[in-house]
């Protein structure tokens, strides 16, 4: 009877021990609501107010999102179009039966311009083409990356580090497309081409690329170097984009800083 009482008392305690453990914490379901974007005292500031809301639907789709400068662009979607609109200008988007969009008609200065974009079989972007003006941009890849087209832009990824959707323009095929058509032009590709509406995105991050734009009155050589910053769960907190350029016989570097709030259940 005394081994009994002995058993069973060491057995209240096992238990007591056992419910008095701390539950595994729940796992937050958090999603993105804003984008603040700064900037150095070299730096242009767009607005007065530099923190951008971004609006995500019941299916994950963003309908509200940051574009370019103090663009905030809105998105509508159908089975078959996407339309983004942002400061009485819209760009109709088409899609194919693979949901990627094949076609796209934008307002450029009073024309309307037809862009069209195919992809390989793996369903990578490989070509966009400026119906209105016969001109055509071939995107290539390397290790799951694009590269540049015809011009050669440097472009350096990180090695082991995965891509992640930054909705940067910098970080997207367009921003290199200006001889097709003003990248400032497609009003929310940054946006769609992080949802994978332009086909398979990069296996890897960005780290720095080198563009010449061939401009005549603002610094044509720029080089960006890119770094990021994730809070303890993962999340990205802060994208840094350093800007490189020589401009009126002297070297300069301008800081953007891109950072990002979450919204969590």
């Amino acid at each position: 009877m005394k081994l009994f009482s002995v058993f069973f008392f060491c057995l209240l305690i096992l238990i007591s021990s056992c419910s008095s453990e701390d539950p595994k914490p729940k796992r937050q379901n958090c999603s993105l609501s804003s984008l603040e974007v700064k900037y150095d005292s070299e730096g242009e500031v767009f607005d007065e107010t530099n923190n951008y809301p971004i609006m995500i639907d019941s299916e994950g789709k963003i309908t509200q999102g940051y574009f370019w400068e103090d663009q905030i662009v809105s998105f509508s979607y159908s089975p078959t179009e996407i339309l983004a609109t942002t400061k009485g200008k819209s760009v109709k988007y088409y899609l194919n039966d693979s949901n990627l969009i094949y076609r796209a008609e934008l307002d450029q200065s009073g024309s309307l311009i037809t862009l069209t974009f195919e992809y390989s079989e793996d369903e990578k972007l490989i070509r966009i083409n400026n119906k209105s003006n016969n001109i055509e941009v071939k995107i290539g890849y390397e290790n799951g990356n694009f590269t540049v087209f015809e011009s050669e832009t440097p472009l350096e990824y990180s090695s082991d580090e995965p891509y992640i959707n930054t909705m940067i323009l910098k970080h997207t095929p367009f921003y290199f497309a200006n001889t097709m058509v003003l990248a400032s032009e497609i009003k929310g590709c940054n946006i769609l081409y992080g949802q994978g509406y332009f086909g398979k995105l990069p296996q890897n991050r960005i780290i720095s690329l080198r563009i010449n734009t061939g401009a005549q009155t603002y610094p044509a050589n720029k080089f960006y170097a890119f770094s990021y910053n994730f809070d303890e769960n993962g999340k990205l907190t802060s994208v840094i984009d350093s800007h490189s350029f020589y401009s009126n016989g002297r070297n300069v570097t301008r800081i953007w800083e891109y950072n990002y709030s979450y919204q969590c259940e």
